[in-house]
């Protein structure tokens, strides 16, 4: 099970440590090598905080690629760290031939599909400095290696953390289970770990996949609380309805996934959907990167957290997530913008 998210994990304090970690172990290292056991260690003492003991994804360390069988140094689901020997970083040539190799993995794991780069993130590391590389509106794009800063070690936690939950989603759909949140019962598909009860009465407990694909994991969501439903005479179907598509969310990077997913949510709302109100439901699953959260530094030298939507570009000041209050502030956002959506429908 997936915990910790929901506890707002101070991933701030852990950047900051682990800078310090970095730098020191890069002034002892000899070796690419040394510098990577070292610092892959630091990186499995915050994900391990993600997860319950025993369901901590694995990690493939110099990972060979699925068709040259090159060696990764460290692969988190979708993200590929390469190590660097300390100082590396300081000689153009080597950056160039470390992000060279950053796209080799890249394409070779996304089996030459383009559609599917964009999917990974690259980490180039050498203890002193690091780059980024992705790629995004059809190029491949890296920053020049920049001095380890608390910022850059929380982006790299940050992903790894949140790849190695993705990990443990794709794990959860291959057995064709739910996400733990109650009770076990036996099932044509085995032990299946059932939300229902909690999606239905407590309100506050959510699916999400945050890799969602095709909606596979989504609609199992959906059936299981209909089924859990029609079981314990839940006759108030514009209210099932309504908990459903606040409680099974999914998001994924890949438009054509977010359109197909959809469908097939809508698909499993079945004999629901004539219960929608006038108003109209969301179908809640969205175009957006799990993984990745763009941040920019102000003049002053603080950074905050920025969020793109079709309505224009939301800041969160860092404050916010460094004292947990991310989800309390998300609260009353949410709580207003469904007090004027109820206004405007009660005037129409």
């Amino acid at each position: 099970m997936v915990k910790g998210l929901e506890k707002g994990l101070d991933l701030g304090l852990d950047a900051k440590r682990i800078k310090d970690r970095v730098k020191e172990y890069a002034r002892k290292a000899s070796n690419e090598e040394e510098l990577k056991i070292k610092v892959e260690g630091l990186i499995q003492e915050v994900i391990v905080k993600f997860f319950e003991e025993g369901e901590e994804p694995e990690v493939a360390y110099e990972h060979r690629t699925k068709i040259s069988g090159r060696r990764e140094d460290a692969l988190y689901g979708t993200v590929i760290i390469e190590y660097k020997a300390p100082k590396k970083l300081d000689t153009g040539s080597e950056f160039v031939k470390a992000k060279e190799q950053i796209e080799a993995y890249i394409k070779e794991e996304s089996d030459g599909k383009a559609e599917n780069f964009g999917k990974f993130f690259g980490v180039i590391l050498d203890g002193y400095k690091i780059s980024f590389v992705r790629f995004r509106r059809n190029q491949w794009m890296a920053n020049e290696p920049a001095e380890l800063s608390e910022e850059s070690v929380y982006r790299l936690l940050e992903t790894s953390v949140f790849a190695s939950v993705r990990i443990f989603a794709e794990q959860v759909r291959r057995v064709g289970r739910a996400l733990r949140c109650g009770e076990r019962k036996e099932s044509g598909r085995g032990e299946v770990d059932v939300c229902s009860p909690y999606l239905l009465h407590a309100g506050d407990e959510i699916i999400l996949d945050p890799a969602c694909g095709s909606g596979t994991f989504l609609v199992l969501g959906v059936k299981e609380a209909k089924n859990y439903a029609e079981e314990h005479f839940v006759t108030d179907k514009a209210e099932l309805l309504r908990k459903i598509v606040r409680n099974v969310v999914g998001i994924d990077l890949n438009p054509l996934a977010v359109l197909a997913s959809r469908a097939n949510y809508v698909i499993a709302l079945g004999d629901l959907i004539r219960y929608i109100p006038k108003g109209g439901v969301e179908i809640p699953v969205y175009l957006a990167d799990s993984i990745l959260v763009s941040r920019k530094v102000k003049f002053t030298g603080e950074w905050e957290v920025y969020l793109t939507t079709s309505e224009g570009e939301f800041s969160v000041p860092h404050e916010v997530i460094d004292k947990n209050l991310l989800s309390n502030v998300l609260g009353v956002i949410d709580s207003c913008v469904k007090g004027i959506t109820v206004k405007r429908s009660s005037r129409s």
